[in-house]
């Protein structure tokens, strides 16, 4: 009937319209039924992975995508069974890495979200994953320029306060109330600054 060609028309619109939109989508991102086995993947994922074209779907998730814990090789696929089970959205800690086909491992950024039918009855999920190795060279340059910078600053920072002490032991009797206010004040703040140079130190330790 009419009605129902233009249903399928419309179906097929939107299927159309979703497909474009995971085309265009920089991030990997697929889709797996409630028993965990493909059923999409998009352009980005099967690039990053270097996946073929075919022969994935119907397989269970892990079999074709190999996210593990970073340095320990072990499987890290909590954050799509926790949706699958909860419903909730999910979120991989940033200790993930993504093994390709020639076994680079890519550091990735996990999340998912369940899907639902019109019941409320958890039926799939969702995950995307982004390859977070910009990131990660940005954060190591910015922790070894705050190493450094702490590092070459301790040393001018440190004879500022012994000069200043030297000068309050030595001269301070002679001085007026004047100077010694501002020797003193020259002490407390390179004493402030060293601190400061440990905390940003001990940051740099940290990460």
């Amino acid at each position: 009937t009419k009605e129902l060609a233009l249903a399928k028309n419309q179906i097929e619109q939107e299927k159309n319209r979703i497909e474009a939109i995971l085309i265009s989508i920089a991030d990997g991102v697929f889709v797996v039924d409630n028993q965990s086995k493909l059923i999409l993947l998009n352009p980005a994922a099967i690039k990053m992975t270097g996946l073929e074209k075919k022969g994935y779907l119907g397989k269970p998730f892990n079999q074709v995508l190999k996210f593990l814990i970073e340095k320990e090789e072990k499987e890290n696929i909590k954050f799509i069974e926790q949706t699958l089970k909860t419903g909730q959205p999910t979120k991989m800690s940033n200790h993930t890495v993504l093994k390709t086909k020639d076994g680079k491992e890519i550091p990735v950024s996990c999340l998912a979200a369940a899907i639902k039918d019109e019941s409320g009855n958890i039926i799939g999920a969702v995950g995307v994953f982004r390859d977070i190795t910009k990131e990660r060279e940005v954060d190591c340059i910015k922790s070894e320029f705050v190493s450094l910078a702490s590092h070459q600053l301790r040393t001018p920072v440190t004879i500022i306060k012994w000069g200043a002490e030297t000068l309050l032991k030595s001269l301070g009797k002679k001085l007026d109330k004047k100077d010694k206010e501002q020797v003193d004040r020259i002490y407390r703040g390179s004493e402030r600054m060293i601190e400061l140079v440990n905390d940003l130190l001990n940051v740099s330790r940290l990460e």
